[in-house]
């Protein structure tokens, strides 16, 4: 059934009527006390079952139905008369409508020998009892349920359902199993593990009266004989009891050991070294060549677990780690060079970093074998992409302390995230900060902005090995879509490519022609994977920044700045918008934080500020850029702000501030906006109010500003608030005094964030006074 069809089922059960519910349910009441119950019923039981799956209210199902459905279970036991389905329908609805009181109220009562749990078999009553998250309830059932792990000739599929149940609940209710339980239950385990017999099943769908079927032993997944004990890696056409006891309790064994105590006494478990045994042989038998090539996933997924066991194992007890690192060591060396194993290697990368230590071992060839080699061949596959955040998360602390590989290989990871954008945002931010070094920070940052680009780059490289995915690169199929691709098979642009694919960092922070991979990968910026990438870079951009301020320093900072003020222009993504107003906040903190460096990047800020060309494609940058200029080019922030400096800027904001203004008058299309120019009114008369011999200048300047505005009738809102705003400043430049105190406060006032009232250099206050004496001298 496709998804289309799914969809349509769950619509037309959400659309059901409380009367036609009433009748679902009175019909099922029927039919349960049936002796003979059709396919029909068989539906209608399968009917209820998918509603109460897919509704999200409380279940409020009649008390009679209730009883009626743990009377069939408790029938169960006669043979015949509830067929199997009916059985497992059941139980099915009943898990669905718990926890309730409805179900609590038939919940087992061990005292009771007419109880439900006294007639039902566990297979069907323990994940009724396990859905009531109703302590009480499970620890009582628990007592029984041991009893039945522990004790001989109880039915095999009841223990195995007892075993799942006591591990889920022991698991994630810790209260429900007590200390002297869980030695009995890992004792059980490990003989499990090591007692079951090699002889395959007989077919059970066969009967031979005449002639007695041959017993056939199971193999090894290659096909081969075996010779040693059971293990879950044995191949067999059908498997004893006993031998699915030996799966099912490999498949609980990790979770047994993550409930061990170290308050627990040693001799409960002196079975451990069986498990270190049986887990060496299992990692054996995980190196025979599948026969069948459906095992190959088999046989990874039990390798992995079988490593993170023997990672538990050493981890309660430090005296298996010599025997079984050297085991791990020499897995990793046969598996260094197969990177479709790279979810197993980077479980035996795990159990190195974890033991490593105690073993006088450096991780850092493993770890560069990994995050080079292995990630950087296979970055686009989902399951390792998720397997290495996670890892990288999980050991962040252990990864910086010991090593430099994310300071190393990072590119790599930022693959990841350029892959499946969406998927690793949350986990990125937190391992952002750990790669972020004086040495990494302006190669992340350019890593950061481009990481659409980097999207674009994976998918042409994608389309050069699958050109039947042509059609998929791009939304706009009038475009010529194989720019990109040609500019990826051309020799001359492939260094390009090669930059921003690199597997290591450390080789330059960009490339001189990075507007040229911009424009070759122009193509694919309305890919959806490059949109979902560009609709992360605000995210990380801000958690870089964050870093940046709290460790970064100044002389980091110092670097930063010119990098910020070249690539506001220069970057490929629709979201230039937002990635620019995050760099124009984000250069404000910065220049609050080092207000100093104002005089460190006079002549990148006298550059920028020279020319109106400038001000195009990134306006509200450069508005934030001139306010810093006004703010902090003062020499209460640094003592190398003199007269000449402050000049200087005020030369270039002044000459600046007369050709935004006639390009404000002369035109309408609103190139620029009033707050620019507000701004940069601003910033000249901060300047002037520092410089004596700048005031005329600067309130001749203003001057000019109304006068040109006037002149053209502007009475529309901007054209006043402009007129209004440089007149409010020629009237403070009038004070040069009281202009000094308003434009200029004095840092230390501003340092003791004392309220507006409580100071009288307080804004408010001065204006007050400046119009006072204005008013008395105009009198």
């Amino acid at each position: 059934m496709d998804a289309a069809s799914v969809d349509g089922v769950f619509r037309d059960l959400w659309e059901v009527s409380q009367i036609e519910l009433s009748d679902l349910y009175t019909k099922l009441e029927k039919g349960l006390f049936l002796k003979q119950r059709d396919a029909q019923f068989v539906d209608t039981m399968r009917q209820m079952f998918l509603f109460e799956h897919s509704t999200t209210a409380e279940s409020r199902i009649p008390e009679s139905l209730m009883a009626s459905l743990f009377h069939t279970l408790g029938q169960c036991d006669e043979v015949n008369v509830v067929p199997n389905a009916i059985e497992r329908l059941c139980v099915a609805i009943l898990k669905e409508v718990s926890p309730s009181e409805q179900t609590r109220v038939y919940q087992v009562n061990s005292d009771n020998s007419n109880s439900v749990m006294s007639s039902i078999p566990s297979s069907l009553t323990l994940p009724v009892v396990a859905c009531q998250f109703d302590e009480d309830i499970l620890t009582k059932t628990m007592t029984q349920v041991i009893h039945w792990i522990s004790t001989v000739g109880i039915d095999p599929s009841a223990q195995i359902t007892g075993l799942l149940f006591a591990t889920i609940c022991g698991f994630y209710h810790p209260k429900t199993l007590s200390m002297e339980q869980k030695p009995v239950v890992m004792r059980q385990v490990i003989e499990w593990l090591n007692s079951a017999s090699l002889s395959q099943a007989p077919n059970p769908y066969t009967h031979k009266i005449f002639k007695k079927e041959s017993e056939q032993n199971v193999t090894e997944i290659d096909g081969s004989l075996n010779t040693g004990t059971f293990t879950l890696m044995n191949i067999g056409q059908y498997y004893t009891p006993d031998q699915m006891l030996t799966i099912h309790s490999f498949s609980v064994l990790r979770k047994w050991l993550l409930l061990y105590d170290g308050n627990d006494s040693a001799q409960n478990w002196q079975f451990l070294p069986l498990i270190q045994e049986h887990c060496f042989r299992v990692l054996e038998q995980c190196h025979r060549k599948c026969r069948v090539a459906a095992d190959e996933e088999v046989e990874e997924a039990v390798f992995q677990e079988c490593i993170s066991i023997l990672d538990q194992l050493c981890q309660i007890d430090v005296q298996f780690v010599p025997k079984t690192f050297d085991v791990i060591k020499r897995q990793a060396a046969k598996m260094c060079h197969n990177s479709d194993k790279a979810v197993s290697f980077l479980r035996l990368l795990q159990f190195i970093l974890n033991h490593g230590e105690s073993m006088m071992c450096d991780p850092d060839d493993v770890l560069t074998t990994y995050f080079s080699a292995f990630l950087g061949e296979k970055c686009t596959d989902y399951n390792v992409g998720f397997e290495t955040v996670t890892f990288v998360e999980a050991n962040l602390e252990k990864l910086c302390r010991k090593t430099e590989i994310l300071q190393k290989y990072f590119p790599n990871l930022f693959k990841i995230i350029a892959w499946s954008p969406r998927n690793f945002v949350s986990e990125f931010v937190d391992i952002l900060p750990a790669t972020v070094t004086t040495h990494t920070a302006i190669e992340i940052f350019h890593m950061i902005l481009d990481l659409p680009c980097l999207s674009a780059a994976m998918e042409t490289v994608l389309l050069q090995t699958k050109p039947s995915d042509v059609d998929n690169l791009s939304s706009d199929r009038n475009t010529n879509t194989c720019t990109s691709m040609e500019a990826f098979l051309n020799p001359l642009q492939k260094p390009l490519f090669n930059f921003i694919l690199r597997h290591k960092g450390g080789q330059g922070d960009t490339i001189s022609r990075l507007d040229v991979l911009h424009k070759v990968l122009q193509d694919l910026v309305n890919h959806p994977r490059v949109r979902q990438s560009a609709s992360v870079v605000p995210d990380l951009l801000r958690t870089f920044f964050v870093t940046i301020a709290q460790d970064g320093g100044r002389e980091l900072v110092n670097r930063l700045i010119p990098v910020i003020i070249e690539r506001t222009i220069l970057l490929y993504s629709n979201e230039t918008e937002a990635i620019q107003t995050i760099l124009s906040e984000e250069l404000l903190l910065l220049f609050k934080i080092y207000p100093d460096l104002v005089v460190d990047q006079k002549d990148e800020l006298l550059e920028l500020i020279s020319t109106p060309r400038n001000v195009i494609a990134r306006q509200n940058f450069f508005i934030h850029v001139v306010w810093c200029l006004g703010e902090y080019c003062s020499i209460g922030f640094d003592k190398r702000c003199d007269h000449q400096v402050i000049s200087t800027f005020y030369e270039s904001l002044e000459c600046l501030t007369y050709e935004i203004s006639a390009e404000i008058q002369n035109t309408r299309d609103n190139k620029y906006t009033g707050r620019l120019l507000s701004t940069l009114m601003s910033s000249v008369t901060k300047l002037a109010s520092r410089c004596q011999d700048l005031v005329p200048r600067a309130m001749l300047c203003l001057t000019k500003v109304v006068q040109q505005h006037v002149q053209r009738h502007l009475v529309e809102e901007r054209g006043t608030s402009l007129i209004q705003r440089a007149n409010e400043l020629v009237n403070i430049l009038k004070l040069p005094n009281v202009a000094s105190s308003i434009l200029s406060p004095d840092i230390d006032v501003e340092s003791l964030n004392l309220p507006l009232h409580r100071n009288n250099t307080s804004l408010p206050i001065l204006m007050q006074i400046s119009s006072y004496a204005l008013n008395k001298s105009a009198c």
